[in-house]
């Protein structure tokens, strides 16, 4: 039971699988810093415009 539920790992065990061996805690906020920023700096223009 054990390996298989080490063979189906969700996406959020994946990145603080990844970012935790990194010991990239930081990198977390970081990230969700700056997503948040683009977002809210262009919300409509990515809304408006449609994407070929």
């Amino acid at each position: 039971e054990t390996m298989a539920k080490e063979k189906y790992l969700t996406e959020e065990e994946l990145v603080n699988i990844l970012y935790n061996d990194d010991s990239g805690d930081e990198l977390i906020p970081e990230l969700e810093d700056s997503q948040s920023e683009s977002e809210d700096e262009l919300p409509l223009p990515e809304i408006d415009t449609p994407i070929p």
